[in-house]
């Protein structure tokens, strides 16, 4: 991380927030992209997100080598824009999702890992470090936690250095070795709903209070890819190649070295891809990454449609505990559309509610003893003829004064629609990726109600 004198509280990388961290630091930003003023037809420079990351990331790089605490490890890791990424399966037309799961096509199904994505760099040189997909707020550069992780046991360096190669960088996931996380972590302020959260948590704490949370909670690193060896990109490489020398160095240097801290990622291997998948979600666990295996890695963090994402959904959980189809749950209020679209006037957004239960059915009450009535879900990505079904119009006097702004039409207050969704948020217990699939008018608002502890149950 950046020396704190250097901290100026970029909010995530935020066009706006890089140009005030760039004048903060009163560097100029070399431009990149050309526009053309369609008037005059002049050619004018403006400035891109990358233009400013690129310059902040210059001065901290420069700061550091005056310093004498720049990484050997950051030019490699800065040539990977990021990490390859995967596709929702939902954007493929439907027979190239056919194709994905068809067994015996050139797709492979490996396990998703809830944890957090990381390039483990091993030098025999230089030694070790670990970078986050993500980067720091405070110099744009990425985060390196090669220090806060309790990983790396007596064996390890001497292990890789009795080996026959000089270097490699590893694509992986970092999670708890165990799946049911350890709550004794108070005064420390770790999340642990989800092996996620843990991970995520311990990694934010500075180095002494990560290493003693990992005495309780050990990590491991899930392997699933092999970018660079001996000094070479592997990038013209097939997966299925990769797969083949990630194997070697798995068997012959990884695994010896790390023990149970470290694990292959799981596939599908020669069980049916509908098995596989099915077993998958039955573990509770969050769906499976399909990969074609004649697919080079892209360096450039591109969601290309080589890695397809296939996560289980709200709808199979609740038909693995016998629940039914779908979340039944009621109208409590609407959000119109952004202002200067063509939405602006018009119902975009339903919210939806339901009650919710303890473990014997009955009713969770607030401090009056009235039902809580729990936001689930805010559904967007209505039809048209809906939003305009749902919404009752702007009305103006003849001057044109606003005298009633459009809103939605009460008789749909209370309405009850079936909605499913990827996931639940672990600190809002809202539906991730909700959509509507169909209304209930059989249904009435008293009888949409789900335990809690079920529907804690859902967060990933």
């Amino acid at each position: 991380m950046a020396n704190s004198m250097y901290d100026v509280s970029a909010k995530g990388g935020r066009l706006k927030d890089l140009k005030e961290m760039c004048e903060t630091l009163g560097l100029n930003p070399t431009p990149t992209r050309g526009r053309i003023n369609k008037e005059t037809g002049e050619r004018y420079l403006d400035f891109s997100r990358n233009d400013y990351i690129r310059a902040i990331r210059e001065c901290f790089i420069g700061i550091r080598k005056a310093e004498g605490n720049l990484s050997p490890f950051l030019a490699e890791r800065l040539e990977i824009e990021d990490p390859m990424l995967a596709l929702q399966i939902k954007n493929l037309d439907e027979k190239e999702q056919q194709e994905v799961w068809r067994d015996g096509s050139k797709w492979i199904f490996e396990q998703k890992i809830d944890g957090c994505r990381i390039t483990f760099h091993w030098n025999r040189d230089w030694g070790y470090e670990l970078y986050s997909r993500n980067d720091s707020v405070n110099d744009m550069l990425p985060i390196a936690y090669g220090d806060n992780l309790l990983i790396f046991n007596p064996d390890f360096m001497p292990s890789l250095e009795r080996a026959n190669i000089h270097d490699f960088i590893i694509d992986c996931e970092l999670v708890p070795i165990n799946k049911e996380v350890n709550k004794d972590v108070e005064g420390y302020n770790v999340i642990t709903d989800t092996q996620q959260n843990l991970t995520t948590s311990i990694l934010s704490l500075n180095m002494e209070q990560s290493i003693e949370v990992q005495e309780k909670n050990p990590m491991k690193l899930v392997v699933f890819d092999i970018i660079r060896i001996d000094g070479n990109w592997l990038t013209d490489k097939t997966l299925r190649e990769r797969k083949e020398l990630l194997s070697e160095v798995y068997t012959d240097i990884l695994k010896p070295a790390f023990k149970e801290q470290i694990e292959l990622v799981p596939n599908s291997g020669d069980i049916p891809k509908q098995d596989y998948y099915n077993q998958i979600i039955a573990n509770g666990d969050e769906g499976v990454v399909a990969k074609d295996l004649d697919s080079k890695y892209d360096l450039k963090g591109k969601r290309a449609g080589e890695w397809i994402k296939i996560k289980r959904s709200v709808s199979q959980s609740l038909l693995n505990e016998s629940f039914g189809d779908f979340i039944d749950a009621f109208i409590i209020g609407y959000n119109l559309g952004t202002p200067g679209t063509n939405n602006e006037k018009r119902v975009a957004s339903l919210n939806f509610g339901i009650y919710l239960t303890d473990d014997e059915g009955n009713l969770k009450l607030d401090e009056n003893q009235n039902p809580v009535v729990h936001h689930i879900a805010t559904v967007g990505g209505l039809k048209d003829e809906l939003k305009d079904a749902l919404t009752v119009p702007e009305k103006v006097d003849a001057e044109g004064n606003v005298i009633e702004k459009a809103h939605l039409d009460a008789k749909f207050m209370g309405y009850v629609a079936e909605i499913d969704g990827q996931d639940v948020s672990s600190k809002e217990l809202r539906l991730m990726h909700p959509i509507l699939v169909s209304w209930r008018p059989d249904k009435s608002a008293d009888k949409c109600k789900i335990k809690e502890s079920f529907l804690k149950s859902l967060i990933l």
